[in-house]
């Protein structure tokens, strides 16, 4: 899959180790992984964007020299709208959307969720107690889209944890003296 550009697009409020061991699964393997922060319509966001976008640049540079790219121009409304602006910059690119497996469900209700399945394969990476019903995986197929299943071992964290328990040993240090310098949550 190295010709292929991973995309990693997440709401990460805040971004965990967990993203940044997702981050260095993807570096391994991919010529180029695309990651942007997006507003989640149906989440509410504790941090404003901006400052989500600006701790999601301090994991990837926590990576050091990557493939790993915080393109931030690609944060749209719609995952369709994404892909296109993807595939005009990088026409000749296969793409591949990094997904967890708490939103592989969803996708076939997405503002045109089987054009998205036709346009970028999935890649699943695992969450701590989810797992992919045989329903869910039959309908993807059945919308064309393919699936795979990343091997990466992520850390039991969440975004939502640390927002409710502060424990800092979830969030990089970066991120950790960005949120207290900025105030956040």
């Amino acid at each position: 899959m190295t010709a292929a550009i991973a995309l990693f697009g997440t709401s990460a409020d805040p971004p965990t180790v967990g993203h940044g061991s997702i981050l260095r699964w993807l570096d391994a393997r991919f010529g180029l992984v695309v990651v942007w922060v997006a507003d989640n319509p149906f989440k509410q966001h504790r941090a404003a964007l901006s400052h989500r976008a600006a701790m999601m640049a301090l994991a990837i540079a926590d990576l050091g020299e990557s493939k790993v790219a915080l393109h931030q121009e690609f944060s749209r409304p719609r995952t369709l709208e994404t892909l296109t602006l993807v595939a005009a910059r990088w026409p000749d690119r296969p793409l591949v959307l990094v997904v967890g497996t708490d939103v592989v469900a969803q996708i076939p209700t997405w503002y045109r969720g089987a054009e998205v399945l036709q346009r970028a394969e999935l890649l699943v990476i695992a969450r701590a107690g989810m797992t992919l019903v045989p329903a869910t995986v039959a309908q993807i197929a059945a919308l064309g889209g393919k699936l795979h299943y990343a091997s990466a071992e992520v850390p039991p964290v969440s975004s939502t944890g640390y927002r409710d328990r502060g424990d800092r040993a979830s969030v990089i240090p970066s991120v950790a003296a960005y949120i207290e310098r900025e105030g956040l949550y």
